[in-house]
């Protein structure tokens, strides 16, 4: 049967798509888990002795230089190749880092853990640590050379967020008998709040436009509930049918992607949200 023309041409452009791509062995026992706009890869390595952070560059994989160190983990990488990340030294102390130009800049409040999960592409830093007291999280950043605290801290505080504008995003803020998402903009923190009926929030993304994606809990956790955040407002997305939904991405536009129930022996669908509509992937394909 002859071909309609359309298909010929996916078909041919597919072609040539397979041939532009080239799969490259990073060798044994390196685990990838980011890649940068420039195809940079950065992830960790098995070392024997170590988990070491490593990027690829034109040469291979390399380990980060840092220095007296039994385990790292890089977390974020920006577009100028900047990397973001969080390791113990070989005493147990933990502490974040940033890489930069081949320089490895160490992130520490004082205390024994330190996470520095994200960097945007004005060199931005955002994490959180612990102060030499060993108690609460305090959210802080790092900027042209200067460490700041910033006044948001919780037993189990999280930043989760950074846009390019420089707004944080995180959760862990205690409120009552939970914990809230909060949003740190031009030096205001402000608690997003949670679901109505609900005593926890948690936030997964902000996009550059400062809305938020989420999900709400109970003490329990389950069920869950996805929420997306946007002009001042906190909105229930709702669920596919069953009891839970999570939010977990969104992008520039305000769409939002996530899992959620559908109340049939806990089977998840994937959903997209757009113009107020659900979309179920299998919907999704169709259009």
């Amino acid at each position: 049967m002859k071909k309609p023309l359309f298909v010929a041409a996916l078909l041919a452009a597919s072609a040539s798509a397979q041939a532009a791509w080239v799969t490259t062995d990073l060798g044994e026992g390196v685990f990838p888990n980011l890649t940068g706009v420039n195809g940079t890869v950065i992830g960790g390595r098995d070392m024997a002795d170590r988990w070491a952070a490593f990027r690829t560059t034109p040469a291979g994989v390399q380990n980060l230089p840092l220095t007296d160190t039994g385990y790292s983990r890089p977390t974020a990488i920006n577009g100028l190749g900047h990397i973001t990340g969080y390791a113990y030294k070989t005493s147990g102390k933990g502490y974040g880092f940033l890489y930069r130009d081949g320089v490895v800049t160490e992130l520490s409040l004082g205390g024994d853990y330190v996470y520095a999960p994200l960097v945007n592409n004005a060199g931005l830093v955002a994490g959180a640590g612990l102060l030499p007291d060993n108690t609460d999280m305090h959210a802080f950043t790092y900027n042209r050379g200067t460490l700041t605290t910033l006044p948001i801290s919780g037993p189990e505080l999280e930043v989760t967020g950074l846009n390019a504008s420089g707004q944080i995003l995180g959760h862990g803020i205690p409120v009552g008998n939970g914990s809230h998402t909060f949003l740190y903009s031009d030096g205001t923190v402000t608690d997003l709040g949670t679901v109505p009926g609900y005593t926890h929030s948690v936030a997964t993304a902000i996009n550059d436009a400062g809305q938020v994606a989420g999900w709400a809990g109970m003490d329990t956790w389950y069920p869950l509930r996805a929420f997306r955040y946007s002009g001042g407002v906190l909105t229930d997305l709702g669920t596919l049918g069953g009891p839970t939904s999570g939010a977990l991405a969104i992008n520039g536009k305000g769409h939002v992607v996530g899992l959620a129930d559908t109340g049939q022996a806990y089977l998840f669908h994937a959903f997209c949200t757009m113009a107020k509509k659900w979309w179920t992937w299998a919907r999704w394909a169709a259009i």
